[in-house]
């Protein structure tokens, strides 16, 4: 059996377990913000991505989640990861897959510190120890009256005091989430937290840990001098960078010569002392599981279901398209070009936003006056933009 005809068996039991016509993932339900039209293509009209080489983000992304999953299911040795990501980056970039499909220096760069990033990462990630672990665990989800499905990244059950307990983990290879951005990404997490507590019987808010693995970071925990300890997370390409004035002052402090950093290739390299000042780790981030989180998580959930529901049925009745276009800006370039599903030729808000732009530059190229106000935030060209 396929994994597509797998996925389809799990998907026609979720609606006969909870008897519902629909079962959604969370990612259909949340991309309808990021881009209604996108999502009018790939869940409406069912239209298959027209780009040719693909998002390398998510292809690079799932290759790493397979690498993982291969490690954990014992396919493969903990010594052999490194080459296996090798092997398949090496095969993929024959694609043609690119980070920045507009601006040539930036997808270098962006792709050199990604390859650095993930190759550091398999050298050196730490093992989760555990008899008890799955790795893309099916997992379904009642949520008020609707039901989810997804999979869990890596699922570690292991016992403290008696309990069994349950670490959920998801593994990114995108930018570290701060700030608000983690509790708008938390959704998922919380959704297949509150799938496994429905499925274990015996299981409370309390026996639950779920957190990101985000593999192109680490933790440092930093020695004072006060005996305290100080962490941050740190992009793995730049850790020796980042970490250059904490090295100069422990070699100052033990007696080192000043210019050992500029001979150092690692923090392997350093003396004990100084080395031992540095604990390095996996960069997990935990989210708080409870009941209230459980409970909005719900609300909000069902709020969208309830909405998206009504969309389908209105365009079912009347087949306008318009329900689901948007006016695209400059901000959304980097979506449009690197991230989105489909180009321009199936995609009309990006199409129009194309027009307008070339127009745009049409009349910069015409009255060079135009840019330098444009620049300035002149209030009446932006209104004259507004009318085009």
């Amino acid at each position: 059996m396929s994994d597509r005809e797998l996925h389809e068996k799990y998907i026609e039991g979720v609606k006969n377990k909870y008897g519902v016509d629909r079962v959604w993932s969370y990612s259909q339900v949340s991309s309808f913000d990021q881009d209604p039209y996108e999502w009018f293509l790939k869940y409406i009209l069912k239209e298959p991505s027209d780009k040719i080489s693909g998002n390398a983000y998510g292809i690079y992304g799932n290759m790493v989640h397979d690498i993982m999953e291969d490690y954990y299911n014992g396919k493969i040795a903990r010594e052999d990861c490194c080459r296996v990501f090798e092997e398949k980056w090496d095969k993929l970039s024959l694609v043609g897959l690119k980070f920045n499909y507009t601006d040539e220096d930036s997808e270098i760069k962006l792709k050199t510190k990604y390859k650095k990033d993930l190759d550091n990462f398999f050298d050196t990630f730490q093992t989760i120890k555990s008899n008890n672990c799955w790795c893309e665990m099916p997992i379904p989800i009642k949520v008020g009256e609707e039901a989810f499905f997804g999979y869990i990244d890596f699922l570690d059950e292991y016992e403290e005091n008696g309990r069994k307990k349950y670490h959920i983990i998801d593994y990114k290879t995108s930018t570290m989430y701060k700030g608000k951005a983690i509790e708008e990404h938390a959704r998922q997490l919380l959704l297949y937290a509150l799938g496994l507590l429905q499925k274990k019987a015996d299981c409370t808010y309390e026996d639950i840990d779920v957190g990101w693995n985000f593999l192109k970071y680490v933790t440092v925990k930093e020695e004072q001098k006060n005996g305290k300890v100080k962490e941050r997370y740190i992009e793995r390409c730049e850790l020796l960078s980042k970490l250059k004035t904490s090295i100069d002052k422990w070699l100052k402090e033990y007696g080192y010569a000043p210019d050992m950093y500029e001979m150092i290739a690692s923090l392997d390299e350093l003396p004990l002392e100084v080395k031992n000042k540095f604990t390095i780790s996996d960069c997990i981030i935990r989210v708080p599981f409870t009941k209230e989180s459980a409970d909005m998580l719900i609300d909000e959930l069902s709020s969208k279901c309830r909405q998206l529901r009504k969309l389908m049925k209105e365009y079912e009745e009347t087949h306008n398209e318009e329900l689901f276009m948007w006016e695209p800006t400059q901000s959304d370039e980097f979506w449009l070009y690197n991230l989105c599903s489909y180009t321009s030729n199936l995609h009309k808000p990006f199409a129009n936003y194309l027009k307008k732009k070339e127009l745009i530059e049409q009349y910069y190229d015409e009255t060079p006056w135009l840019e330098e106000a444009s620049q300035k935030g002149d209030d009446l060209l932006n209104n004259f933009f507004d009318t085009l």
